[in-house]
């Protein structure tokens, strides 16, 4: 069974604004890879980096639930030395500390798969052989299944969670509940680009 590491800008996609097509339908994927996980089609490896950054998520709900998939994880990825010297070593190729801890997780757990939607990293994929970097969307025949689900299911969804937060919240709490979540403009991938960048790779480890 392949494993799997989403770092948390594809954890934070489906709570990210959804004006932009390529959002919508990242988040889609991310959630299709979930179920993947849940259903075992891959092993999910969760790691302390994507615990330290999610602390540091200014939300409350999403934290909360993207620190649920700790649990959900087979392999938890601790700190120590050979991560460490692989993240050093991949700062050379120009990643941010961040990043390359992440993907030194990755690649010590012996990650097949490592699933993020920031271009930065993305543009790296040349530098690693067996780690293949990939956005949720995965490949073109994933692009097209996700974006018929998306215009299939989104009208039906509405619906039903319109009735679910009547029912729960009463009409004019669910109303003040829709005003909340689409007044959000929040884009998580982009906010993380500052996320820790006056530290060095030793102070993040």
């Amino acid at each position: 069974m392949k494993k799997i590491y989403l770092d948390n800008c594809t954890y934070n996609r489906p709570f990210d604004d959804k004006d932009q097509l390529t959002i919508r339908m990242e988040a889609e994927a991310k959630l299709q890879i979930q179920e993947n996980v849940r259903s075992g089609v891959y092993e999910l490896v969760w790691s302390y980096m994507n615990e330290y950054e999610n602390n540091d998520n200014p939300y409350d709900e999403k934290r909360e639930a993207i620190g649920a998939w700790e649990k959900i994880a087979v392999y938890k990825c601790l700190p120590n030395e050979k991560i460490l010297e692989k993240g050093q070593q991949l700062q050379y190729v120009t990643l941010k500390p961040k990043d390359s801890l992440n993907l030194a997780c990755a690649i010590v757990s012996g990650c097949h798969y490592f699933i993020t939607t920031d271009k930065a990293i993305l543009g790296k994929a040349r530098f690693f052989q067996k780690l293949k970097l990939l956005t949720p969307l995965i490949s073109s025949e994933r692009k097209r299944k996700t974006m018929e689900a998306v215009i299939k299911s989104e009208n039906a969804l509405r619906i039903a969670g319109m009735r679910l937060l009547i029912n729960g919240l009463g009409a004019v709490n669910a109303e003040r509940f829709i005003h909340c979540v689409k007044s959000d403009r929040f884009d998580y991938t982009e906010w993380q680009r500052d996320l820790w960048k006056d530290k060095t790779i030793e102070e993040i480890n």
